[in-house]
């Protein structure tokens, strides 16, 4: 089980300066310091990204060949055979389906040091089975070693802390990168090689329509899974019931007198009180 542990502060100077880094970089832009400090986040997006594709690719019968990531957080994926069409979709979708049920069951309660390290471990399988060349390697060990690392280190508030802030960067980068898919599709920014592209080519319905259809799909996502973005709901108690931590209280209580049974001396004496 995760110890609980108090944060140094630079720990908490790292959490401090990534939360300023993602306000900046969504008001001001790309600026080159913040966009290096801002990696690790779009490479774990593309992580899921194109991990989405490669499992859809597996589950219409296909095989993975590799999945490539570039220094700048750009991915690619190589499948034989599939369905293209279900996993060539499947990647944008990916993203805002894992932040919804991240959020989902850490509003449950669950540990978010175990979900730092459960995603660090995702990353890492994900590279052992698919990642082929030297840059792709790096930045997935060095992804997953971070991940491990921090849900290991930090304490229980902390953790909760970066989950959440790992989901709204999450969040961020796939509205950055649907803006970016709109340019492209609308042929403003000249033309580049896009899933809504490919799509496009091979149905013959403008790409427009496929970033349209996934924007709508990743808000239907993160509404329709429980407790992501809702408040938590508590039941309400009959009245007259004690509170849930007075029952579990009671329930537990120890009896003091015959919590530990006296020792037989054969001394019959030794119980009287003295006069």
């Amino acid at each position: 089980m995760l110890k609980n542990k108090t944060n140094p502060v630079w720990f908490r100077v790292v959490i401090l300066w990534s939360g300023l880094n993602m306000l900046v970089s969504a008001s001001l832009g790309s600026i080159w310091l913040l966009d290096w400090t801002n990696r690790p986040f779009d490479l774990l997006a593309t992580v899921l990204h194109e991990l989405g594709h490669a499992l859809a690719c597996i589950l219409t019968g296909g095989q993975v060949i590799e999945i490539g990531l570039g220094n700048y957080g750009e991915g690619v994926t190589r499948c034989l055979g599939g369905a293209r069409f279900i996993y060539g979709q499947a990647g944008y979708l990916a993203v805002p389906l894992v932040s919804a049920l991240v959020l989902r069951v850490l509003r449950r309660g669950a540990d978010a040091r175990l979900l730092l390290v459960t995603m660090g471990v995702l990353v890492g399988l994900t590279e052992l089975c698919f990642f082929k060349d030297r840059v792709s390697n790096s930045w997935g060990s060095l992804l997953a070693a971070a991940l491990v690392f921090t849900g290991l280190r930090c304490g229980p508030d902390t953790g909760r802390l970066v989950v959440k802030l790992v989901v709204v960067e999450l969040l961020v980068n796939c509205a950055e990168d649907f803006v970016v898919l709109a340019r492209y599709a609308t042929g403003l920014f000249g033309s580049h090689v896009t899933d809504a592209a490919v799509l496009a080519e091979m149905t013959g319905l403008p790409a427009g329509f496929y970033c349209a259809l996934w924007i709508l799909l990743s808000l239907a996502i993160l509404a329709v899974v429980p407790g992501a973005l809702t408040p938590a709901r508590h039941k309400a108690r009959a009245p007259g019931l004690p509170a849930e931590p007075l029952l579990v209280a009671w329930r537990d209580r120890r009896p003091a007198a015959a919590a530990v049974p006296a020792a037989d001396t054969g001394d019959e004496d030794k119980g009287c009180l003295a006069a």
